[in-house]
Parts: C-alpha cells; structure tokens; sequence
C-alpha cells in the first residue's frame, strides 16, 4: 500500500555532470552533498544533491559500455535514469518481485544500506530500485539516513527546495505502464486528471502520455519551492528553456511547485 513505500530518489544520465549540475544550483539553488566513488563499479562518476531530504543524483558514463552510457545512447541525449524507493524491508520485497518473475539484476548488501536493482524490461523500460536503512525504526520520518548521500548530506541542504513532490513518467501507453507499476509493487491506482499515479510517502509517480519522441523514460519532477515564480525566474535569468512552468535541465522538466 501506499505507506509501504518512499520517493527517495531520481537519477538523471548526463553527457556533462559539471554542467548539469552548475544548472540545477544556480535554477534551484542545489549544492552536491555526495559524490560517491564507488559508482566507478557502474563505469559511472556522480554527484547527489539533496532536496529537501529527498535527493536528485546526476551520473555521467565514464567507461565504454556503461549501461547508463547505452541509455544516453539510447534516448538521443540526457534524460532521467533511475526510481529509487525507500521501503522498510526491500528483501521481502525483492522475493515477492522474484515470485513473480521479475529479474534481478545488481544486489547491494551493506550494514548500513540494502538495495535491488531490478531489470528495466520488468518495469516497463525503467529502471527501479528498492532501497533500505536497516535498523532504522524511524524510516517514514522526513530526516532519516540515507548511505547514497553520504553521511554529511545534511549540511548541503537549504531553504531554497524542500523536496520532491512528484516524477512524471511517460510511455505510449501510460494507462498500462501505471497498472503494471500498480501490481508490481502493489500500491493502489490513483486518477490524477486524465493520467494514472500511484502515491509515494512524499510524493507520487504520475503515468502520462509521452512529452517527446524519445520513448519511455523519466520525463520530468515537481520540486517542492518556496515560491516557483522566483525559480522560473532564474531560470529565463541563466537562458535555460522554460516550459509550461518547467524548466528544461538534463533532459528532464523540472517544475517548481508550491511546497
């Protein structure tokens, strides 16, 4: 049900970190709490900014043959890569999705962190990870830990984002990406306008018709703001594309909303 998972995380592939990056600071006032290095295992260098407690994460291929490389590739530029949610037991999870065949393809066990990375061909073209703090009673509660972002995330936020609110994800056909969504991770449909969503801890997962023709993929966050108008602002500052309240970074709309 709703409450059994947590919008954590989003990842975004990008051919340029740095300026990817340098966007999302001087749009949305973003500071990197976290470059982890063992992302190399991947072929990947990254940087993890929290939002709020929530967290963007930028990774650019560094290796030939990295699978997010292939994705850049794939999708004809930057766009977004990755759903990580937050769960309280991921390995109960990780064997109800195996029962129903869905296929495993990286397991990260660590005292302070267990995730699983399942095939993006089982969850409609994107890849998903369910992620979690063990040991950690608390986890539903805003301010918890969270080992992607290092142990000093913390000092990098500040008042300018609050949070993320929600992540758009299109596909041709958004009815059926949201119902295998729904049964797969056994949350309960919502009717959000004309699009289907499933709602998170703290945010939501919205299903809509495709932005581009660039396919399935991440196409966008709602960012939770102080005031959206003073982030659009900055951005038409900086000369990035502004669109129906979004601006337009790493391939992905990014809209402030209201927090």
């Amino acid at each position: 049900m709703t409450g059994d998972f947590r919008l954590r995380q989003i990842a975004f592939v990008s051919a340029d970190l740095e300026k990817t990056v340098e966007q999302l600071n001087q749009v949305f006032g973003l500071e990197i709490g976290f470059r982890d290095p063992g992302v190399m295992h991947y072929g990947l260098k990254n940087a993890v900014l929290p939002v709020g407690n929530d967290f963007i994460e930028i990774v650019e291929p560094v290796k030939e043959g990295a699978s997010a490389g292939r994705y850049l590739q794939r999708r004809g530029g930057d766009g977004g890569y990755m759903v990580i949610l937050q769960a309280e037991d991921e390995v109960a999870h990780r064997e109800r999705l195996k029962a129903q065949g869905v296929r495993v393809v990286d397991v990260l066990d660590m005292p302070r962190h267990k995730a699983t990375h399942y095939h993006p061909k089982d969850f409609g073209g994107i890849l998903a990870s369910i992620d979690t703090v063990p040991d950690c009673p608390d986890w539903r509660e805003p301010d918890t830990d969270w080992f992607p972002a290092g142990a000093d995330w913390r000092g990098a936020r500040n008042e300018k984002t609050l949070g993320l609110a929600a992540a758009s994800i299109q596909s041709a056909d958004p009815n059926a990406l949201a119902e295998q969504w729904s049964g797969l991770l056994d949350v309960p449909l919502r009717k959000e306008g004309g699009a289907y969503a499933l709602d998170m801890l703290g945010g939501t997962l919205r299903f809509i018709a495709p932005l581009d023709e660039r396919g399935t993929g991440i196409a966008g966050l709602d960012i939770r703001v102080p005031d959206p108008a003073v982030v659009l602002s900055r951005a038409q500052e900086q000369g990035l594309p502004v669109e129906d309240g979004a601006v337009l970074i790493a391939g992905g709309r990014l809209k402030p909303v209201p927090a």
